[in-house]
């Protein structure tokens, strides 16, 4: 061949290569341009950081909310209610205390919630609340005559699921009920004493006996709970005058005599006549008790829990909610609790 044809020849390969760069490289970029090369090109490098942020909290975690103080409080009026305080946490947004919106919920007169709200930058919402109740009178359930293997599980069962106690004045009891009286003191109510023994005509004929009745009781109850109690209720009550048929005064020496001694005790304000003759009408039960509540003091109820109470049983549900609903607080009796107004005065 002759050296000026393989000069022609070189020339044209090289043409043909740059113009095959040339194409090359136009289709590179229009590729580029579609996103053909996203995996490989600056754009998803280039994306600025408000962009990377929202991507990358998708699938965060929501914030979080925490309550200072309980999740309810109690109040005299809803005007005096005071903020225990509240904080809110993101993941990715920090704190968020300041983004928290509150606000107050009216469910009736004496019921509330103040809800928490709080959203982060990727539209994740949580809400918290914690319940405000308007308080105007206490109120103390009291159960007489336990306890009994029939009833006092039922109404444990009740204050359990109502997450309210009662107090139990209970008699002396057999060692196949010790499991009865463990749980009701294991779930927060009061183990109180109306007598080992019931009879009146054993426990009234002198001081000495009524008293010994009580001592009896509660070193049963301390060995089956591990605490003594001294809260009391006299069998019959402080006022009764069946008491007078066996040793006439003994009421009037037993109050001062208990009072002595460091017990409290306590007889009642309001009572459910489960006992009388409603003991088998809840309705009536239901209806005598809340008819008796008062505003501005201890209200003390009057039940029973021996095995043939079942309509007290099926009222208790209904007297808890009512209590609740209407701005009484359902409270335990304890040596500090204000009884005045519940304690008889001896009629013998």
């Amino acid at each position: 061949m002759k050296r000026s044809s393989i000069r022609h020849c070189f020339l044209v390969a090289i043409l043909v290569s740059t113009i095959a760069l040339v194409l090359f490289g136009i289709i590179i970029i229009e590729l580029t341009k579609i996103g053909f090369f996203d995996n490989t090109s600056t754009t998803t490098a280039s994306l600025n950081q408000d962009e990377s942020q929202e991507i990358g909290t998708i699938e965060d975690n929501p914030p979080t909310i925490k309550l200072s103080g309980n999740d309810l409080v109690k109040v005299d009026d809803i005007n005096n209610y005071v903020e225990p305080g509240f904080s809110a946490e993101d993941d990715i947004d920090g704190n968020l205390t300041d983004s928290v919106q509150t606000e107050l919920i009216q469910e009736n007169n004496y019921n509330y919630q103040v809800e928490y709200s709080v959203t982060d930058s990727a539209g994740n919402i949580t809400t918290k609340t914690r319940d405000v109740r308007v308080i105007i009178g206490v109120v103390c359930l009291t159960f007489d005559d336990g306890p009994s293997k029939e009833i006092t599980p039922q109404i444990l069962d009740i204050l359990e699921e109502k997450n309210v106690n009662a107090t139990f004045f209970i008699n002396g009891y057999s060692k196949d009920k010790e499991e009865i009286v463990k749980r009701a003191d294991e779930e927060g109510n009061v183990i109180a004493m109306h007598g080992y023994c019931h009879e009146y005509s054993q426990i009234y004929t002198d001081i000495n006996a009524l008293m010994n009745n009580f001592y009896k009781l509660e070193k049963q109850i301390e060995a089956t709970i591990g605490k003594d109690s001294k809260i009391i209720r006299f069998p019959g009550g402080t006022s009764n005058t069946i008491s007078q048929e066996y040793c006439p005064g003994i009421m009037t020496t037993a109050v001062q005599r208990v009072t002595d001694e460091g017990y409290l005790y306590v007889d009642w304000n309001i009572d459910s006549n489960d006992a009388g003759s409603d003991a088998n009408n809840s309705d009536a039960i239901f209806a005598n008790v809340t008819k008796g509540l008062k505003p501005g003091r201890t209200n003390v109820v009057l039940m029973h829990d021996r095995a043939e109470k079942q309509a007290t049983a099926n009222a208790l549900p209904g007297i808890i909610d009512y209590c609740l609903n209407n701005g009484y607080d359902i409270q335990v009796l304890t040596p500090e609790t204000p009884v005045k107004s519940s304690q008889h005065h001896p009629n013998n």
